[in-house]
């Protein structure tokens, strides 16, 4: 059966942005990094967060916040082309 959804074009601006992200992500301090990549790609909730970083449930949201809004500011510059597309998904 074949994917309508996918089109040449879509995996192409996918693969652009995943690599984008990765390297935004790169850039972040390290618990900014762990934090974003626990709640957003993992999809752990804030309190399974906390558990695994060792912190508190407001720590986690304080490094979620932070960590999105410099990867957001990232994005915009080094992807505006493509931020735009997904900037719902990163508010």
């Amino acid at each position: 059966i074949a994917d309508e959804t996918s089109t040449p074009d879509r995996e192409m601006l996918d693969g652009a942005l995943e690599d984008v992200v990765e390297k935004g992500l790169s850039r972040l301090n390290p618990e900014f990094r762990q934090a974003v990549v626990l709640a957003d790609l993992e999809g752990m909730a804030y309190d399974e967060v906390a558990v695994v970083m060792n912190t508190s449930v407001g720590t986690v949201r304080s490094r979620i916040h932070r960590g999105r809004k410099m990867l957001r500011n990232y994005l915009k510059i080094h992807a505006p082309e493509l931020y735009g597309r997904y900037e719902d998904d990163l508010s």
